[in-house]
């Protein structure tokens, strides 16, 4: 019931969006053909943003439970319907454990949190990169930033991540030792791969976001967009907020950051809220159909 309510809200408010074009002829007119293909490329590289998450999660599963493409695709595609109805997308990893046997449901919560806190990560390593650029270009006068500093996280975020099963056998905590163990059996070279695949990822969600962004009339220098992009990611990410409220924050950041370029608030919004459809709202409601038929099926 919620889903079909967020995309009934989400449907109304892009129609009072189109609305508002039609009474801004100056705007409408610079929409055209050549925006629609934008759009379409967005759309076709869903489904390799939804793959690279499948990979991720195949990458985070011990080798007996590697489950075949579709079993994946499907975890990953529920997981972003219970993410998009739970605070912070927390649900994102009961929405996987769904495709996990249930004795293994422990290790497996463990192994989606892990996955989640990695994707944070690299958000978080990309808005440093962006922010550091943007101050040092004279672009971003908001805060000032010494470049040993962000230059030391820009390289030890990674090295820290890498070296986390030997930083985590310090831990002794009771609540904290699932997580550890899990951590300790991925070698170097497994996190180093879900690294690069939740860089790949992210990547591919920005292209998606840039390509909305050209599509709607923001046609900035490619690496200010993908600067600013980064902002706009990682304040989603670590503000908390739950459904609307979240909708409501992409819009919001994306309108500050890029109408410091002068760029339109309505044309803003078309990107922001796009990509939320195409990336979230397209894939749970999908999702959406693969748990009400696993439900129907265990009935």
């Amino acid at each position: 019931m919620i889903v079909i309510g967020v995309t009934v809200f989400a449907l109304n408010k892009l129609i009072q969006i189109v609305q508002q074009f039609q009474s801004n002829a100056n705007f409408l007119s610079t929409l055209n053909y050549r925006s629609l293909n934008w759009i379409w490329l967005t759309v076709l590289l869903l489904p390799i943003n939804i793959w690279l998450e499948s990979v991720k999660w195949q990458l985070l599963l011990p080798k007996p439970l590697i489950h075949a493409l579709k079993q994946r695709i499907d975890a990953v595609l529920t997981g972003i319907t219970l993410g998009m109805i739970t605070p912070n997308q927390i649900g994102d990893f009961a929405g996987k454990m769904i495709h996990v046997p249930k004795h293994l449901y422990k290790n497996g919560l463990a192994l989606a949190f892990i996955g989640g806190a990695t994707q944070t990560l690299v958000s978080i390593w990309f808005a440093l990169v962006a922010c550091w650029f943007l101050v040092e270009q004279g672009l971003f006068t908001i805060i000032s930033l010494p470049t040993g500093i962000v230059l030391g996280c820009v390289i030890g975020l990674p090295v820290l991540y890498i070296y986390l099963p030997v930083i985590t056998q310090k831990f002794k905590s009771l609540w904290i030792l699932p997580y550890i163990e899990q951590i300790n059996q991925l070698p170097t070279k497994q996190l180093i791969k879900i690294w690069f695949t939740a860089s790949a990822r992210y990547l591919v969600y920005s292209l998606q976001y840039l390509f909305l962004l050209v599509a709607f009339g923001i046609n900035l220098p490619w690496y200010i967009s993908f600067s600013l992009i980064a902002l706009i990611f990682v304040i989603q990410t670590i503000t908390p907020s739950f459904m609307l409220l979240q909708l409501g924050i992409r819009g919001i950041s994306a309108v500050w950051l890029f109408g410091l370029f002068l760029a339109p608030p309505i044309a803003i919004l078309l990107a922001s809220y796009g990509l939320w459809i195409v990336n979230q709202l397209i894939p749970a409601t999908i999702g959406l159909t693969i748990i009400v038929k696993q439900k129907i099926a265990s009935t």
